[in-house]
């Protein structure tokens, strides 16, 4: 049987979606509307072992925006290097 929305919401159920946006600057605005409209309660931000400083402060402008918590999974572990701990370290620590 097939529970309803409200039967879900009043269990002990939880509900877990997932987003998936592009990380690109072109994709900010997209970004930001699907978080405005899914009002997510805590975001996982990925981001890429070798992004460069301007990638990490305009993934982080929007989050700091939106008031929302939020953990960090850095990725290609093999690229990161001394200079991207550093510099994932200071913009968001």
């Amino acid at each position: 049987m097939i529970n309803s929305i409200e039967s879900t919401l009043d269990s002990d159920q939880r509900i877990i979606s997932f987003l998936d946006c592009g990380g690109l600057e072109k994709y900010n605005n997209i970004i930001l509307q699907s978080f405005l409209f899914y009002s997510p309660q805590h975001i996982i931000l990925v981001l890429n072992g070798n992004i460069s400083e301007k990638e990490v402060n305009d993934q982080l402008k929007l989050l700091f925006i939106l008031k929302k918590n939020f953990s960090i999974v850095v990725t290609h572990l093999d690229v990161l290097n001394e200079e991207n701990i550093t510099l994932i370290k200071n913009n968001v620590f």
